[in-house]
């Protein structure tokens, strides 16, 4: 699967308020090279905050504290046929910014960022240019 995301600055709060601990809910589908650890742990911390927000809670507890393992393949098949998900920002007034979030599944992502962003553009500001400031992309797998 794979997220489009822009960071939150709240990001500890939300993952406190959620009783997640680093690395606990998905790692990299792919092998990262270690001088990366580091610089992975906060960014893998990010796409887990934006998941805590996106997906049902009950799923989040359940990958989070192992339980009701038995659920867990409902959840995945239920989650599979609701993909791709998209959420957005709310902003009261312009301008602003907008954050949007997408999950999908892996082989549905080629040339996805290009088509989000002008789709955004057309729907957002038909005629104009719609300015992107940061699209991040990371291929994960669920612990559980």
């Amino acid at each position: 699967m794979n997220l489009l995301l822009n960071k939150g600055s709240r990001l500890k709060s939300r993952r406190l308020a959620h009783g997640l601990s680093r690395g606990k809910l998905i790692h990299p589908q792919f092998p990262l090279p270690p001088e990366l650890e580091k610089i992975s742990d906060a960014y893998i911390g990010a796409i887990e905050s934006v998941l805590c927000q996106m997906l049902p809670a009950s799923f989040i507890s359940a990958l989070h504290k192992k339980a009701n393992l038995h659920l867990l393949p409902g959840y995945f098949e239920h989650l599979d046929q609701e993909l791709p998900l998209i959420t957005w920002s709310h902003p009261d007034e312009g301008p602003c910014s907008l954050v949007i979030y997408l999950l999908c599944q892996t082989d549905l992502t080629h040339g996805l960022g290009r088509y989000v962003s002008d789709l955004a553009s057309r729907w957002l500001l038909p005629g104009k240019f719609l300015a992107i400031w940061n699209s991040q992309v990371f291929n994960f797998k669920f612990t559980a």
